[in-house]
């Protein structure tokens, strides 16, 4: 039952938590117990180096770390059912969540631990989390997943997310091939809106790096596609408010990059002005009805308030 679910989920969240903390401070098996065995600074300096050679040799072998990621990324990264329901019954309820409200809200609680867990395994063992995620992204042009089917568009996320954690730690990268990837992604059919929303994610890191930067036919033909993304969902029979949020923080990114914008950007500001000033009354106008997972007024009010300073940022 629920119950049940509940206790096992906090059981792995323990579990991923520990295995964090393990790789940051791998010497947390010797100090927790020190206390009631106190050990000599010779002792104690034998312990931390039998410890580290333990994670090295023993628990962290390069098998062991593929066999950890790829599971993380298939349990706890991938979305989940309850996440694609919601994208689907109101996206703009499944932007929030995934903006900034609770992990228990998320549907999978357990991705941010994951995530950091992810995180970690490339800060103490990057060579292998760079080989893992050249081994996943040659998957994204692979016919299996790019068929478009709901399956199929899970699974290019999930590879995307755990690029976006790649690219935190390291812009010298060679980002082509994820150019390439999104560039075909973005010009996908309409329906291919979970691949869109994270390739736009992963374009606006892209564009933070010196190479896209020094490239700015690339990058200007890249912010019209956006834009064309984002007029094209002002006249969708269903308006996904997820992918255009995801537009919106695309474009703010652009403030960082007065070069670009004053050369490039500036002359296609007017036209996003334009739309991000039509949302901003649409969702200052709406009614109660239209959030239809909130109990209160009040929740409204706040909730309205929040969407309307997500698109007053990029003014």
């Amino acid at each position: 039952d629920e119950r049940v679910s509940a206790i096992a989920e906090d059981i792995l969240a323990n579990s991923l938590t520990f295995y964090k903390g393990l790789l940051e401070d791998p010497n947390i098996w010797e100090s927790d117990f020190a206390e009631f065995d106190p050990l000599s600074e010779q002792e104690e300096q034998g312990a931390k180096e039998n410890v580290e050679q333990f994670l090295n040799e023993v628990l962290f072998t390069s098998e062991r770390i593929t066999s950890i990621l790829q599971k993380l990324v298939q349990r706890f990264v991938i979305l989940t059912q309850k996440e694609i329901e919601q994208w689907n019954e109101d996206s703009m309820q499944f932007f929030l969540n995934q903006k900034e409200w609770g992990n228990d809200v998320k549907g999978n609680y357990l991705r941010e631990r994951a995530e950091n867990l992810i995180s970690n395994i490339s800060l103490r063992y990057d060579p292998f989390f760079r080989s893992f995620v050249e081994q996943i992204s040659k998957e994204l042009g692979s016919p299996e997943i790019s068929d478009g089917s709901l399956e199929a568009q899970v699974k290019k996320d999930a590879i995307y997310q755990v690029i976006l954690l790649r690219l935190n730690d390291e812009e010298e990268i060679e980002i082509e091939p994820f150019l390439r990837s999104i560039q075909g992604d973005l010009e996908r059919e309409q329906s291919y809106l979970i691949v869109k929303s994270r390739a736009i994610q992963v374009l606006k890191k892209l564009s933070n790096f010196r190479q896209l930067r020094d490239d700015v036919v690339t990058q200007e033909t890249l912010v019209n596609g956006i834009i064309n993304l984002f007029v094209a969902q002002e006249g969708a029979n269903s308006v996904d408010v997820h992918l255009q949020m995801c537009c919106l923080e695309y474009f703010k990114n652009f403030y960082n990059d007065d070069e670009f914008r004053t050369q490039r950007y500036a002359p296609l500001l007017p036209k996003v002005l334009e739309i991000s000033n039509r949302m901003f009354l649409k969702y200052t106008s709406l009614g109660e009805e239209s959030f239809s997972g909130l109990t209160s007024s009040s929740d409204v009010e706040e909730t309205k308030l929040k969407l309307m300073n997500e698109i007053m940022e990029l003014y």
